[in-house]
């Protein structure tokens, strides 16, 4: 079933989007982050050049997620926060909603990344 593409449905997409990105407080995966998992960290003989090629690409390019299976966390990037403070800019700039709390915490936690 097609839907048209109606201002009320993008509003509707939109303010879901942002939920769920503050729900998951702003923080997702990366395509290169399965070095990242507990499980490949605690298998050293893993370790070689080889082994993290295979490991990379095989997360990046499978169409099902097993980060949560490898035990990849996810994490804030400063850049896809910094893009989140320019898109909120911008929804509160036509007057979308009153974003001005979350482009003051995505601020603070940038800063916070950098001090850490």
């Amino acid at each position: 079933m097609n839907q048209q593409l109606t201002t009320e449905n993008i509003h509707s997409a939109t303010i879901q989007l942002l939920d769920y990105c503050k729900k998951n407080n702003w923080a997702g995966f990366d395509p290169y982050d399965a070095l990242n998992s507990r499980v490949f960290g605690a298998l050293p003989f893993l370790n070689n050049k080889l082994c993290r090629l295979v490991l990379t690409q095989g997360m990046k390019r499978s169409p099902l997620n097993f980060r949560p299976l490898f035990l990849v966390p996810k994490e804030q990037n400063p850049k896809a926060l910094g893009l989140f403070i320019s898109a909120l800019i911008r929804l509160q700039s036509i007057n979308f909603s009153d974003v001005s709390r979350d482009i003051a915490a995505l601020i603070k936690i940038i800063i916070e990344l950098n001090f850490n």
